[in-house]
């Protein structure tokens, strides 16, 4: 090739999948809640604003199509996703403002909410497709000898949900007359004994339009001597997601490769990770890590704490 010159080579596939996913952002008064119960907070108002919990699963399949430049310099990739979505289930549960408040004596416990949402697929039904819908990967990666760049917008699409059971929840529900350490221990008998001073559930069925969550990832590594280093970054809408930072460095030995993470951001906060790539022989690597060992080293800091394992096999 002479300088500047390109090659274009076409490419095209077929690909499917499933996915499921679930999300929960709560306040730290629930957190208390339910470990031990509310008998221990009588006389307080225990504060569950902005509690949430989301769910869905669905199944897809894939076209994809694009395109590659070369050119002396590196390769450019281009290419598209184009999927086609089946919904299997689908849950959201929203409390913009809620409240427990437990009578000093014992004698009476308040739950209050205000403005929530709940919404449910069709639970009745034995059918394993919900909803219908489609979804869009937008998709670009520049390769060089020592580096490579991916770019990524993924999942920008929805779904078309069928006889979702839905309510605004705005009720104030008073327990009176019996006693409750734990409301998570709630029986079918006590419940019976409730006294709601506003409406309760008001439900109707509907079809719902829901987005998907969308994803932003770049990715970037480099390769300098032995030493490799790479940076994700990463955004989610439509989620319970902050904005998420990975850095991380990895030197190459004879027999393994070392690395260390740092990442923040995320469904967490700071996290620390130590991996490592096991070559026993050509083409066979056995990966072993953590994303984040805080939970071991710094317990004061962060309860998490996971680990993973993986084989590469090259034929």
């Amino acid at each position: 090739l002479k300088p500047g010159s390109l090659t274009k080579n076409g490419f095209w596939g077929i690909g499917f999948g499933t996915n499921l996913e679930g999300n929960l952002n709560f306040t730290e008064d629930l957190f208390n809640l339910i470990f031990y119960g509310n008998q221990p907070y009588a006389g307080e108002n225990l504060n569950l604003n902005e509690t949430s919990f989301n769910a869905l699963s669905y199944s897809y399949i894939n076209l994809t199509a694009g395109k590659t430049y070369k050119n002396t310099n590196g390769t450019n990739s281009f290419w598209i996703d184009l999927g086609f979505v089946l919904g299997h289930n689908y849950t959201k549960f929203d409390l913009p403002e809620a409240s427990v408040f437990t009578e000093s004596n014992g004698n009476y416990l308040d739950i209050t909410i205000a403005d929530g949402v709940m919404e449910l697929s069709d639970t009745l039904t034995s059918s394993l497709i919900k909803g219908f819908g489609g979804k869009l990967n937008l998709n670009y990666s520049y390769t060089t000898d020592d580096s490579k760049l991916i770019i990524q917008v993924q999942n920008i699409g929805a779904v078309q949900w069928n006889s979702v059971t839905s309510s605004k929840i705005d009720t104030v529900l008073r327990f009176e007359g019996i006693e409750i350490s734990n409301i998570f221990e709630l029986s079918d008998s006590v419940l019976n004994e409730v006294t709601t001073y506003d409406s309760l559930l008001n439900t109707k069925k509907e079809n719902a339009f829901v987005m998907l969550p969308i994803n932003f990832n770049i990715y970037y590594k480099k390769q300098i001597g032995k030493l490799s280093i790479d940076a994700n970054a990463k955004y989610r809408l439509f989620t319970n997601y902050t904005s998420y930072l990975r850095l991380g460095a990895y030197y190459k030995l004879p027999i393994f490769t070392p690395g260390i993470t740092v990442a923040h951001g995320g469904y967490g906060g700071v996290q620390l990770g130590l991996n490592t790539e096991l070559n026993f022989m050509k083409g066979l690597k056995i990966i072993l890590g953590t994303n984040n060992i805080l939970g071991a080293l710094a317990p004061e800091v962060s309860t998490a704490l996971n680990a993973y394992g993986g084989v590469k096999l090259k034929f």
